[in-house]
């Protein structure tokens, strides 16, 4: 389909087979968003022609990253010289932009700059071998590129400005509710949902479930994960309690919103995120979510939130127990994921879209959303 004179299109990058499915999931949303506000929408992503056929686990990667970082610039930067607008899914890919020939219409969606942050040595608990400190720089310098920069939260806009020296646009990300399959956890349970890794402190979430469990009113609580099995480093104190720790990988959507909504609350208390997606799909079933006092899950959690102190000798374990009954816990909750719909994120990515398309600036057609 050819655009007519007055049709604005967009050429959408997306991610390497090997990404996270968030990432190829964010990128659905994005030219759903620009379809629905009339623009045309061509896709392309790169392949895993050699890497998903390579055995060696540091070939594969080694493979993958030739794939993403080098045959697919020069694939498609024909594509890119011809086209209105182009807009990057993943900031991680900004790389791209410092091969691509240097346009107006560029777009970035920037979902966080933990990496990057890492990679400046921001973050004591975590060090970058040199190889990711030099990627990160290139992240970096290609978002320098970008003719507007899309942030999904006010939190990672900060980090934007300060890192980049660029403003960012924030638009938060959309969160639909899929219809709920069959429940397959029984009895009262917390949920975590999310991978392994050292920013993401499953430990944390084992302790917080364990301490709400030692409560008359959080007895009897089980645990559910989404995700990979919890280590024993992970299960600590808790080993002796696996019994009662029920895990799910793989599972379709219908599948993880009927665990959500069989939660009791969802525990999302890990450090450095951008948005905190889990949190608003818990949200629009009515489960509230248990979080690490920071400001991007303020931000993203708002008024339905309960935020617990760094230092978990200082939490009223047994008022937070009894919150999780609460009927007003839930209400706040389901109310809260109202703020994240499809129709308010269309509308602000095309107003970027449109502003970038016609020289304008981003933040002149759609100013910074209040707190």
């Amino acid at each position: 389909m050819s655009p007519t004179p007055t049709q604005p299109s967009v050429l959408i990058l997306g991610n390497h087979p090997s990404s996270s499915h968030s990432m190829h999931r964010f990128a659905d949303t994005l030219a759903r968003a620009y379809h629905s506000r009339g623009w045309t929408v061509v896709r392309r992503a790169p392949r895993a022609r050699v890497s998903r056929h390579v055995r060696n686990r540091a070939l594969a990667k080694f493979a993958a990253y030739v794939e993403n970082l080098v045959v697919f610039p020069v694939s498609v930067a024909v594509a890119v010289r011809r086209s209105q607008s182009v807009h990057l899914a993943d900031h991680s890919n900004a790389l791209w932009l410092l091969v691509f020939p240097r346009r107006r219409a560029t777009i970035v969606t920037c979902h966080d700059l933990i990496a990057v942050r890492a990679g400046l040595g921001e973050m004591p608990e975590h060090r970058t071998r040199w190889t990711g400190r030099v990627y990160q720089r290139l992240v970096l310098r290609g978002l320098g590129r970008a003719e507007a920069i899309h942030s999904v939260s006010h939190a990672t806009a900060t980090d934007i400005t300060r890192l980049v020296g660029a403003a960012a646009t924030t638009v938060h990300l959309p969160v639909v509710a899929h219809d709920a399959g069959q429940p397959v956890l029984a009895g009262p349970y917390l949920l975590i949902v999310s991978s392994s890794g050292w920013r993401k402190r499953r430990d944390r979430a084992v302790e917080v479930w364990r301490r709400l469990r030692d409560t008359p009113a959080g007895a009897g609580l089980r645990l559910g994960v989404v995700g990979p099995a919890l280590t024993a480093r992970e299960l600590g104190e808790s080993a002796d309690l696996t019994e009662y720790i029920t895990t799910l990988r793989d599972i379709d959507d219908a599948t993880l919103f009927a665990t959500y909504a069989g939660a009791r609350a969802l525990l999302q208390v890990s450090r450095y995120e951008g948005f905190g997606w889990p949190i608003v799909e818990a949200n629009t079933v009515g489960t509230p979510a248990i979080c690490t006092d920071d400001e991007v899950f303020r931000e993203v959690a708002g008024t339905a939130g309960m935020f617990i102190a760094e230092d978990l000798d200082l939490v009223d374990w047994t008022g937070l127990a009894r919150r999780l009954d609460a009927p007003e816990t839930r209400e706040a909750a389901f109310a809260n994921s109202k703020r994240f719909g499809f129709e308010q994120f269309a509308d602000g990515i095309v107003a970027i879209a449109q502003a970038t398309h016609e020289g304008g600036t981003p933040r002149q057609v759609f100013p910074r959303m209040p707190r």
